[in-house]
């Protein structure tokens, strides 16, 4: 199964940012058939990766769970907000996250991934260094 470790933001921020997206909705470009050339993701997933395990089997899951714990517990609040947005590769829209606990951000998912490690779970080698929600992709096709 693919396995990820994320934070989810607060139900405050959620709805911030669904009312920040709410015009872009509204005035959303569509092909000539009437099919949206933007999906948008439900605010109920909107996550910042953490880190990203890929596929690991199910019998690995439990000992991951138990390497991530007590990384979870020792983590202090996070004080991030929102800031900026993007594409990744012409077809992901993503909403920014930073603030003063960037650093600390970046600092769990180091130490995420070396919990996961010890526990036999490789994950992505990519760097995960621009914090984000990814809110939308482009439609097949779409540009």
């Amino acid at each position: 199964m693919r396995l990820f470790a994320a934070i989810y933001p607060s139900a405050a921020v959620l709805d911030h940012l669904a009312l920040a997206l709410a015009d872009a909705h509204a005035q959303e470009a569509r092909r000539p058939d009437g099919a949206p050339l933007v999906r948008w993701t439900s605010p109920e997933l909107w996550h910042l990766t953490v880190s990203f395990f890929g596929d690991v089997p199910e019998g690995a899951v439990p000992d991951l769970a138990a390497a991530l714990e007590p990384v979870a517990h020792e983590a202090a609040p996070l004080d991030l907000r929102l800031r900026g947005a993007g594409v990744f590769d012409r077809r992901v829209l993503w909403v920014g996250v930073g603030g003063d606990g960037a650093d600390a951000l970046r600092a769990l998912s180091a130490a995420v991934a070396e919990a996961a490690g010890d526990a036999g779970v490789r994950g992505d080698r990519r760097p995960r260094q621009r914090a984000h929600l990814t809110v939308a992709r482009a439609a097949a096709g779409a540009r």
